[in-house]
């Protein structure tokens, strides 16, 4: 069998001092190495079985006499040589720590002694658009927002959506004629505000059963739990079937999907889904959602537990009867309970109907204290300040100095808030028009519904047309492709939320690659 070595000779040492290498680890079955401290001249003169007085063998990770063997990178690094021969039943490639020192190696390898057989160690061994990984480099999938597809932000380099949405509570087992109940769970997870078109629909063998939608709007940041149901033909056959919730903003869109069954006659059971361990709320108190699900149509009340601990002790716990009409949401506030260290938890519902329980338990973490970084924020800190300068009287200059600055603050948050809510109301209208465009309105019809709507205005439409023309300009005259307007889109109305000027968005997109004089009258348009 082959068998790979380093030999580390020819250094010298300053009395005490000792040398520090890397080996491959490259057989996954081996997890040591053999040391000979003394200095050598080929491998052949260190025993297979590192049996020798002047040999000693190091566990990786572990340490034996002077020498520590520990892993690192998927590398074995050995500290405390000298003069000294190490060998692996694996080829072996290695660098010393001390660009001073020499060595030299061998190997049975047919790529040679000493060189790397992996691209990478770290990110700087990649070229700028690329990550290590795996000893590999690897393209990274976005530096920038743009790279990304519409409905996602680049983060850390990945493309993440902007929204998200979960199924959470569905009635797995209905019977014909009855209701199809289920629970979604829709996050938005940056800091927009959209509004988002939800449709659902009941569907065997490509065949619409029955269906719905509605439409929601999400402020920034915030989270949804939509209660929906579908009601059921009395002649339904029964048999399997599948329930789709499809989520649309503009062009992103998230399909989610659960299986469902249709039988003649449906015992009766609980479905509890913990949505929200114990967190603490905007008003600074502990609180817990959970969802609740039964599988009749007929109104029930449950007698529910409710039980929090840390390493098997109570914490917490409340035990109240629910009345519960197919389905609910709890979001309630822990009554009682002040605050909660750092640690490990579990929190954990139940009920019992007919001896026979339902039950749903969520473990969680507290990081750090969440008190702590109440007193820290800087809205605490600001409602201090001013409350000293006029608890202790202070003199009428300095109150007064408070009160300007406060007013000024306060102007500027509400300038931003209306400015936002503008830009909220005319993406409304956007969206609007071009469902319409897309359904072969004419021009007329849109200004006359427009008109009437007591939020959009004409000038506001005008805005709006002017988008859509300098889009088919790019499209028809740059032969720029639909997906390449949709990015720009994404990317120019991301940026002017956040309040970025026009000559900085087009900064950055020419350095990407954009023509200035494609995208000037586009981007233009969002300085209306």
């Amino acid at each position: 069998d082959s068998q790979g070595s380093l030999i580390v000779r020819g250094i010298t040492l300053s009395p005490g001092q000792t040398k520090s290498v890397y080996i491959d680890d490259l057989d996954a079955a081996k997890d040591s190495i053999c040391v000979k401290d003394s200095e050598i001249l080929a491998v052949t003169e260190i025993n297979s079985d590192c049996s020798a007085a002047d040999e000693t063998r190091v566990a990786c990770p572990g340490t034996a006499s002077s020498y520590t063997c520990s892993e690192v990178n998927g590398r074995y690094k050995i500290e405390g040589l000298a003069h000294t021969g190490v060998i692996e039943t694996a080829d072996v490639s290695a660098s010393t720590e001390d660009d001073s020192s020499s060595s030299s190696s061998s190997s049975s390898s047919s790529s040679g002694g000493g060189s790397l057989p992996f691209e990478c160690t770290v990110n700087t061994d990649c070229a700028d658009n690329q990550h290590c990984e795996n000893h590999k480099c690897h393209d990274y999938e976005c530096q920038q927002d743009i790279d990304c597809a519409v409905g996602q932000l680049c983060v850390n380099h990945q493309c993440l959506p902007l929204i998200d949405m979960d199924i959470l509570l569905v009635d797995s087992l209905m019977q014909p004629g009855g209701y199809l109940d289920f629970t979604y769970l829709i996050s938005n997870l940056v800091d927009l505000s959209y509004d988002v078109d939800i449709e659902y629909w009941l569907e065997k063998e490509r065949q619409i059963i029955t269906s719905g939608s509605e439409s929601l709007f999400l402020r920034s940041r915030e989270q949804k739990i939509p209660l929906s149901h579908l009601s059921l033909p009395l002649e339904v056959p029964t048999g399997k079937y599948t329930l789709y919730v499809k989520l649309s903003v503009d062009e992103f869109e998230i399909r989610r999907s659960r299986q469902v069954q249709v039988q003649e006659r449906v015992p009766l059971f609980v479905d509890l889904n913990i949505v929200h361990p114990p967190h603490l709320t905007d008003d600074k108190q502990w609180g817990y959602t959970v969802a609740i699900s039964v599988s009749v149509d007929d109104p029930i009340t449950i007698s529910l537990e409710l039980l929090l601990t840390q390493d098997g002790k109570e914490i917490w716990s409340k035990r109240s009867n629910i009345p519960v009409h197919r389905t609910v949401t709890l979001e309630e506030v822990m009554e009682n309970l002040e605050g909660l260290p750092p640690g490990d938890y579990r929190f954990e519902t139940k009920t019992e109907i007919n001896t026979e329980i339902f039950a749903a338990t969520k473990e969680f973490s507290i990081e750090a204290p969440v008190q702590a970084a109440i007193e820290k924020s800087p809205r605490t800190f600001v409602g201090r300040a001013i409350f000293g300068v006029t608890q202790t009287g202070g003199d009428l200059g300095v109150l007064w100095i408070a009160f300007v600055i406060l007013t000024l603050v306060t102007g500027i948050v509400s300038y931003l808030f209306l400015k936002r809510r503008k830009q909220n109301e005319l993406h409304s209208l956007e969206i609007w028009v071009r469902k319409m465009i897309e359904k072969k309105a004419s021009k007329e019809d849109i200004i006359s519904a427009v008109e009437q709507h007591p939020k959009w205005s004409n000038e506001e439409l005008k805005v709006v047309f002017r988008r859509i023309v300098e889009e088919r300009i790019l499209q028809e005259r740059f032969r720029l492709t639909e997906e390449s307007v949709h990015h720009l889109r994404h990317f120019v109305r991301k940026q002017t939320q956040k309040g970025v000027a026009n000559e900085e968005i087009l900064a950055e997109l020419v350095k990407v690659g954009w023509k200035e004089e494609a995208v000037r009258p586009y981007v233009n348009t969002y300085y209306h």
